[in-house]
């Protein structure tokens, strides 16, 4: 008498992906097929179910929503969650929302945010003071926007090196940071750390420097695009 030969069907094939700060384990399994009608089934990586779907944080801060970039990173939205700290981020975020928090300081340190980093995002909180180097470490950052905040262009907000580390930034958005100084424009210069950035091909100011743009901003070779309209932002230049 021969014996029954089983009928190995493959079922599911091993998958892995991360969305929206989950990781989506898809296991491969096998359906053994017997003559007589019966089955016996097979999980090859694990004795669990077939999708398992196991949290990974991308930031420190738990109110962050994770979700799968375009670029292949991990997105961090943490805008419009009360948050009033900067954050941690892991290794593999590539794009960071805070817009429409209450971060007060802009302090970035250490590890905090990897220099893989290409897009980030922190216009209208409540900024006014930049500590430190916060964008030492960001050489791959594309897109800056600092836009709608209390950044107000004075040496003491900007030094004359807090760009020094954005090797590959194309677009900067320091726009409607002069509120209060409508009136006072005479305090205001233009913040020549921008002309370190000489990558620069799309610069949104307000218009608020009466000397304008002075030698330190001739190593910007590749701006394309150079917005200081009152439009968009506060303009203070005379007519």
């Amino acid at each position: 008498m021969k014996t029954a030969k089983a009928i190995d069907v493959i079922l599911m094939v091993a998958t892995i992906q991360t969305v929206y700060g989950h990781l989506h384990v898809r296991l491969e399994g096998t359906l053994s097929m017997l003559p007589d009608g019966s089955s016996s089934s097979h999980i090859l990586a694990s004795h669990t179910n077939a999708i398992t779907n196991v949290d990974i944080p991308c930031a420190s801060d738990v109110r962050c929503r994770c979700k799968a970039s375009a670029s292949g990173g991990v997105v961090a939205d943490c805008s419009d969650s009360n948050i009033s700290v900067i954050p941690d981020f892991s290794s593999n975020v590539t794009d960071i929302l805070l817009q429409r928090n209450n971060i007060k300081y802009l302090k970035i340190e250490g590890d905090q945010v990897a220099s893989s980093i290409l897009y980030l995002d922190i216009s209208e909180n409540k900024l006014e003071k930049i500590i430190g180097d916060p964008f030492q470490p960001m050489e791959a950052l594309k897109h800056l926007d600092l836009s709608h905040n209390f950044l107000q262009y004075t040496s003491s907000v900007f030094s004359n090196n807090v760009f020094h580390g954005l090797k590959s930034l194309t677009y900067l958005n320091l726009k409607c940071n002069n509120h209060n100084d409508r009136v006072r424009s005479d305090n205001l210069t233009y913040p020549v750390s921008i002309g370190n950035i000489t990558t620069l091909k799309t610069c949104l100011l307000d218009g608020v420097d009466q000397t304008g743009f002075t030698g330190d901003f001739k190593n910007l070779t590749k701006l394309e695009s150079l917005d200081l309209e009152g439009h968009t932002g506060v303009c203070v230049l005379p007519i």
